[in-house]
């Protein structure tokens, strides 16, 4: 195969790929649209700690462990980002709201 039909080859597979992606996130942007969808990926979000940081002083081993963890989460969030971001963002901040306020109520408690 000639250099000029395998960059064309290459450059079709691409093509298809962004198409693909494209089609991928106007589907997160249709269920983001609902509220279902809004409450699921509000979920993701949360559970995957989106946002998060790993504690200090982690052995390594679990420091590995939770990054891993943690860049499940962030891929997702790139995504639905990408989709809509400012449905997105008003997750986030709903979720660190969230965080504070039960912070809030915990140390009210003690």
């Amino acid at each position: 195969m000639d250099p000029q039909t395998q960059m064309s080859l290459e450059q079709m597979k691409a093509n298809k790929e962004a198409r693909r992606y494209a089609g991928v996130l106007k589907d997160i942007s249709v269920v983001l649209g609902t509220p279902a969808g809004k409450g699921f990926v509000r979920y993701l979000l949360k559970e995957l700690e989106v946002g998060e940081l790993p504690a200090m002083g982690l052995p390594e081993e679990f420091l590995r462990d939770k990054l891993g963890f943690l860049r499940a989460g962030n891929s997702i969030f790139k995504m639905v980002a990408q989709a809509n971001p400012e449905v997105t963002g008003a997750l986030l901040a709903q979720i660190e709201k969230e965080k504070y306020e039960e912070l809030i109520s915990t140390h009210d408690q003690a």
